[in-house]
């Protein structure tokens, strides 16, 4: 994705799950690309993935502000709120 992007002179930044889940995306961003296996799914019968049970603490200082979770509780419900938000011309 960062190549097609970068191909077409598209300015872009990467953003974390710390950013999702904190909100407000309309003021910094106009699209979210999620690459493929971005979002948890859930299966059919309603059961999700895996507990992922890495501790902040295991994570290099340097990639600690990348870490976080996208959830179906917190993420989904902020990504809604900015694809449902108005856009202003």
């Amino acid at each position: 994705m960062k190549w097609i992007l970068e191909q077409h002179n598209f300015p872009y930044s990467t953003i974390y799950p710390g950013e999702i889940n904190a909100g407000d995306l309309k003021k910094k961003y106009d699209v979210i690309i999620f690459v493929s296996g971005a979002i948890p799914s859930v299966s059919p019968s309603g059961q999700r993935a895996p507990r992922d049970t890495t501790k902040l603490s295991d994570i290099p200082a340097e990639y600690r502000s990348r870490w976080g979770k996208i959830s179906a509780d917190t993420s989904v419900t902020v990504l809604k709120k900015f694809m449902e938000a108005e856009v202003l011309l």
